[in-house]
């Protein structure tokens, strides 16, 4: 039996570019490592991939990515009539969030298997397979803090941004990631600051400067559907965050506070708004095997 822990992910920044082959869209992001995570251990069994989860809306069939990536892998070397897993997974990272909750779990999938089945895969390898899979998957393989950029297989890791407080809310809907892009090629607009320019202020060690920038090209899509999204941001900054933002293609909004008594008095605020909030901090690492 192998363990392991899938943390989710958030964007400082996020601007969607130019779309590429196969309907995907060139981005250039900053991505994290954050803390709240997803647990999934995973067995030998004689044949077939079977899922368990605690999360009733979470499809356990061939739609789901953890699905996809262990049939990929145990395909590659093995026939799944002769050689098969059984996973349990726990969900706490919230589905369609924009926290790469999905992608998590499909690299902590790669990683799992390539442990249970002795396959020694390199991490090359692992992330190469990670690409077919989605978007997110490669950057949640290599963890931390990093730019993400292409359709998400270029990823240039930078300084580790570690233990930052955190509060993520996550209003009481769910976005599908294809039909925010869609709209955002009809009336969407790039961001304002470019790479060059978030970098600048983002190198800063005051977290004041580093944060003060924020941004993410999606939101504005978002936010002309649904006004929660920017009354969740105002009532973080009333409570004390130094900055926010939507993370991914939403809807959760990131709040970033300079320590835990000030996430604590925005967690307060905001569980007035909207019933999934969650406290985290910035963590080192994507995925963490546990046993």
């Amino acid at each position: 039996m192998i363990r392991v822990k899938a943390n989710a992910k958030i964007n400082f920044y996020l601007n969607v570019l130019e779309k590429i082959q196969d309907n995907y869209h060139s981005i250039s992001s900053v991505m994290q490592s954050i803390d709240l995570s997803d647990d999934l251990a995973f067995f030998k069994k004689k044949s077939g991939i079977k899922i368990v989860c605690d999360d009733p809306n979470l499809p356990v069939d061939k739609d789901n990515l953890v699905y996809k990536s262990a049939e990929l892998l145990i395909k590659k070397f093995f026939r799944l009539e002769t050689l098969g897993v059984l996973i349990f997974l726990k969900k706490r990272i919230p589905i369609a969030s924009g926290l790469a909750g999905g992608s998590a779990d499909a690299a902590a999938t790669l990683i799992g298997i390539n442990k249970l089945l002795n396959l020694n895969l390199s991490n090359s390898e692992i992330l190469k397979l990670g690409s077919s899979i989605g978007s997110d998957v490669p950057f949640c393989l290599v963890g931390g803090t990093a730019i993400v950029e292409g359709k998400g297989e270029k990823i240039s890791p930078l300084e580790s941004l570690n233990n930052i407080w955190l509060v993520l809310t996550k209003p009481e809907f769910q976005i599908l990631t294809k039909d925010i892009y869609k709209k955002y090629d009809e009336i969407g607009k790039p961001c304002l600051n470019n790479m060059d320019k978030f970098m600048k202020k983002f190198d800063s060690k005051e977290l004041s400067k580093k944060f003060s920038i924020l941004e993410n090209c999606l939101e504005k899509i978002v936010e002309k559907e649904y006004d929660i999204i920017k009354i969740l941001k105002e009532k973080a900054l009333e409570s004390g965050a130094l900055a926010t933002v939507m993370t991914g293609s939403g809807p959760t909004v990131v709040a970033i506070c300079g320590d835990f008594d000030c996430a604590l008095k925005v967690y307060s605020k905001l569980s007035n708004e909207v019933n999934e909030v969650f406290v985290a901090k910035t963590c080192s690492k994507g995925i963490e095997t546990l046993s």
